[in-house]
């Protein structure tokens, strides 16, 4: 359900309003019918994907992500770094704990995402978009 508000130029859903970044109603896109912004609104109903816990998965996996931490900067310090198939080793383990949180992006998003853009977000930006902050 998402909250339809009638202007001078027409019908205007909140979703345009939050989408378009601005809480300016004109500069929002307006629907020439309420019934044409209801329907919209029902394909696009922001509100209740923000209402509903967004990014469970996510912030979970970013927990676990977080206490791997100290394991992940062991594996990088200047006297575990001896050789090549020493990088390969803690490259790989940064690779496989973020696709832990890649993959937990998708089960929160796999509804409008497919699992190869999610592979393709970095952890800082998951941490921007979910909003998780270090417990």
């Amino acid at each position: 359900m998402s909250y339809i508000i009638e202007t001078g130029r027409g019908y205007v859903t909140l979703e345009c309003i939050i989408n378009r970044l601005s809480t300016e109603i004109s500069e929002a896109r307006c629907f020439a019918s309420e019934g044409e912004a209801n329907q919209h609104a029902e394909y696009n109903s922001l509100l209740d994907y923000m209402v509903v816990p967004r990014f469970a998965h996510t912030l979970a996996a970013l927990d676990i992500w977080d206490a791997k931490s100290p394991e992940r900067s062991e594996a990088w310090a200047t006297e575990n770094i001896k050789t090549d198939a020493d990088v390969t080793a803690a490259l790989q383990r940064d690779d496989k704990d973020a696709a832990e949180v890649q993959e937990a992006f998708f089960q929160d998003t796999h509804t409008i995402n497919c699992r190869d853009n999610c592979g393709l977000v970095s952890i800082q930006e998951l941490i921007r978009m979910s909003g998780w902050k270090k417990s």
